[in-house]
């Protein structure tokens, strides 16, 4: 748990071990991944079998003028099973693949997927609400490399007149502007987050300006971060 006076090093811990739970539970065990690696061989192997081809005999027959049938000719076509051996080497690469990676599908990309929808729509919301504050962001100085963003936006909001907004998941949001806005919590934006699991979405106007951050927690006003001015290097946390 962090606490709202807490040290630095305590907030990074505890960010740490979230980062680490995560992980843990988006990782396969390797009693799974051995498992996956030999059904991906076995997969791998049957669709050799398969596309070796395999004889069908094939016949033709004559009618004579008193309607008996007779066998002109027969032999066996070659023949290659197209579809079954691809499903089947298809089917085992991915297993291979999966059993490498050690990583679950089903939470990387469809929880994912789902939670960034959700994310971008709070986030569209969160900019809609602050539109004010962000047209009129200045862009005199340039922000410090440690507060600019640590991946890509997952959705875009326009503020009108060309600006645009960057709406940012947790991972995406540098660990600097999440610790300052706990530990800096105003008392006007209600009880201080616990940790980082209360993140909602975060929000910040593109370019590297020094554009201040809009951070919303779980069932508390959204906080504005911001660096520098008039002289200070620390951040300044508001309730909007």
């Amino acid at each position: 748990m962090i606490e709202r006076k807490g040290s630095q090093v305590t907030k990074t811990n505890a960010k740490q071990k979230d980062d680490k739970a995560n992980a843990a539970v988006e990782m396969l065990t390797k009693g799974e991944r051995r498992v996956m690696g030999l059904l991906g061989t076995g997969l791998l192997v049957a669709s050799l079998t398969v596309a070796s081809p395999i004889a069908l005999p094939s016949e033709s027959w004559t009618t004579d003028a008193f309607g008996a049938r007779t066998r002109s000719d027969y032999s066996r076509e070659s023949v290659v099973r197209t579809p079954e051996f691809l499903a089947l080497l298809a089917g085992g690469l991915l297993l291979i693949l999966v059993s490498l990676n050690g990583r679950r599908i089903s939470r990387v990309k469809i929880r994912d997927m789902e939670f960034d929808s959700c994310q971008g729509a709070a986030g569209k919301e969160l900019a809609k609400h602050l539109r004010p504050q962000l047209s009129t962001d200045s862009e005199v100085e340039e922000a410090p490399k440690e507060v600019l963003p640590a991946g890509s936006a997952i959705a875009v909001e326009s503020i009108g007149e060309g600006d645009d907004v960057g709406i940012y998941s947790l991972d995406d949001v540098p660990a600097r502007v999440i610790s300052d806005a706990i530990a800096n919590w105003p008392d006007d934006a209600g009880v201080a987050p616990a940790n980082v699991a209360e993140f909602v979405v975060a929000i910040r106007r593109f370019g590297r300006g020094n554009h201040p951050w809009f951070v919303e927690f779980k069932n508390r006003r959204p906080v504005k971060v911001s660096y520098g001015g008039r002289g200070k290097d620390e951040s300044t946390v508001t309730a909007v």
